[in-house]
């Protein structure tokens, strides 16, 4: 594999979208029908302001119904979707890439967090996203394994 490919040749561009405004019913709706694990988050210019994983979607999930078990209220599995913005539970310190950068860096970047996607902007803008399935596959493809 060549780690000096620009991760304009790996990145996905064909990327869904959240605002911070919407409610966690968007991205519950996104992540099931497509089969995502990670959520941009971006203004209405289209800057990034954050990210949603699916893992700190249903981490909140199970908070919110913890809290209100404790309280002494049932509530039904997706109450919280209806109450709760997206801006509210995204990361908002997000690591970030330019379509540049190497796959080596994204490497790097992987191999010292513990998240799984990297979002490649250019002057804030959000361009494309860049998971570790993303490396996967051009590593596979790179090798005649796919």
């Amino acid at each position: 594999m060549d780690l000096s490919t620009p991760l304009s040749a790996i990145m996905t561009t064909d990327l869904i979208i959240v605002r911070p405004s919407d409610l966690l019913k968007v991205a519950a709706d996104a992540f099931r029908k497509n089969n995502i694990h990670h959520l941009p988050v971006v203004d209405e210019t289209g800057k990034l302001v954050g990210i949603l994983s699916k893992s700190d979607f249903l981490r909140v999930g199970s908070a919110w119904k913890a809290f209100q078990q404790n309280k002494g209220h049932i509530v039904e599995d997706d109450y919280y979707h209806e109450k709760i913005t997206i801006g509210k539970v995204m990361t908002k310190e997000v690591v970030k890439l330019t379509a540049n950068d190497t796959i080596s860096i994204a490497m790097g970047v992987f191999k010292e967090n513990l998240f799984h996607s990297i979002p490649i902007v250019e002057k804030d803008l959000l361009v494309g996203l860049v998971t570790t399935y993303d490396l996967l596959k051009f590593a596979f493809r790179e090798n005649g394994l796919d």
